[in-house]
């Protein structure tokens, strides 16, 4: 869902980003993470991020969302707008190793988090995104890499208040200093995480974390202390939101 609440953005198995326009396709299969963010000059842009290995970013005209840059993260290329060679769909084996779970950007704009397959937590500068397509495939430069879990990196996402959560395999939930670079805090669910989101309403921000074992973690951001846990999970979120 866009800053605005008026724009949403759904991503699909054939590779596809769908708004409310019609579809956005630089990917070449599951769409696996989708954010928004408005810079300074109230520019909009939206990230997506995919099993393939590739992330994308659009910026919004005031009419069309726009093709912007294509980054094949595991070679730190940039890819051009026509170039093929990322057309192909990855094999299994190259999804575990290249695949990005989830992106992120942060609520100014400045920094694109990316949680990869590999285990790896990394930090862009959306500067080195926002510019034209270059004329044919160009290495990149080195992202800062805030962590390496040993197991899958499962999600990633930025608070309101600039903080970027992260989510691991190991069960681990961590709050990072983005621009400092630098570890606040970590949270352990006690299990593999098969699933982590942010919630955020006009007072409060929770933090929620499934994992393999059927539980549910609910934190509150702020503290973050445990605000629920149950092995089911409506009445995790129930409690949750009784609290609020």
């Amino acid at each position: 869902v866009g800053l605005d609440v008026l724009r949403v953005a759904l991503g699909r198995r054939e590779g596809a980003a769908l708004r409310p326009a019609g579809f956005l396709n630089w990917h070449t299969i599951e769409v696996t993470g989708l954010s928004f963010a408005c810079l300074p000059d109230g520019t909009m842009l939206l990230v997506s991020s995919s099993l393939d290995g590739t992330v994308a970013l659009w910026r919004w005209s005031g009419r069309e969302w726009l093709p912007r840059r294509r980054l094949e993260v595991h070679n730190r290329h940039w890819l051009s707008a026509d170039d093929q060679s990322a057309r192909k769909a990855p094999t299994r084996e190259e999804r575990s190793r290249r695949g990005v779970l989830g992106c992120g950007l942060s609520p100014d704009g400045a920094w694109l988090a990316l949680a990869l397959a590999n285990g790896a937590l990394e930090l862009w500068p959306t500067s080195s995104f926002d510019r034209e397509p270059p004329d044919q495939p160009t290495q990149a430069q080195e992202p800062r890499t805030l962590s390496r879990a040993p197991a899958r990196m499962i999600h990633c996402e930025f608070l309101s208040d600039g903080r970027l959560i992260s989510a691991d395999g190991s069960g681990q939930v961590r709050f990072w200093d983005p621009d400092a670079g630098r570890l606040l805090r970590t949270l352990e669910a006690g299990s593999v995480i098969t699933h982590a989101r942010a919630a955020r309403g006009s007072t409060y921000a929770t933090v929620v974390a499934a994992t393999a074992d059927d539980h549910v973690w609910v934190w509150d951001a702020a503290t973050p202390n445990l605000a629920g846990f149950a092995a089911d999970p409506a009445g995790a979120v129930a409690r949750a939101r009784a609290e609020r």
